[in-house]
């Protein structure tokens, strides 16, 4: 039950800080969460777009994993389907990270030669697919934990039966 616990708080804990790390990026790239239309010549050329993609890429991962994994898991299997919908998390959440280092600290890099990576619209795009990623993941555990806790409510339901019948 510990394990289990341990997955709901870590996948519970990445989507919620997306929510609490806004105003801090609000401070750091002012350009990119302003509600103005920015120029395209700058850094960030869609700001409603640049925050939108953030919230809502992992809503949209997650109704997609829902039904694709959902339905694949019911083709390989249930232990099968958690072990891929845990390795589409892992790696939408190692993608994330990675972005975070890798990108973010060429942003405010002087010498940085690659104009491509120092852009924090380039960020957040990385940012918005990796999360869209771990959505899928997400969505995918979900029916496979339903049809889960429902076979065990099942057998401890048979069970409880068995015992006051005896």
């Amino acid at each position: 039950a510990l394990w289990h616990g341990l997955g709901l708080f870590g996948e519970s804990y990445l989507l919620f800080s997306i929510g609490t790390l806004r105003p801090l990026w609000e401070a750091l790239y002012p350009l990119c969460f302003s509600n103005e239309d920015a120029d395209p010549a700058t850094s960030c050329p869609h700001p409603y777009l640049t925050y939108n993609s953030l919230s809502y890429s992992v809503v949209l991962g997650v109704m997609l994993g829902m039904v694709i994994v959902g339905t694949l898991a019911g083709r390989i299997g249930r232990r099968n389907g958690s072990l891929l919908t845990a390795s589409i998390m892992v790696a939408g959440a190692a993608a994330l990270v990675l972005a975070s280092l890798l990108l973010a600290g060429k942003i405010n890099d002087d010498n940085n030669n690659n104009e491509e990576s120092g852009r924090p619209d380039v960020l957040f795009m990385v940012m918005s697919a990796s999360l869209f990623i771990f959505g899928i993941g997400v969505g995918g555990e979900y029916p496979l934990s339903a049809s889960l806790a429902s076979e065990r409510a099942m057998a401890a339901m048979k069970e409880r039966r068995r015992l006051e019948e005896q």
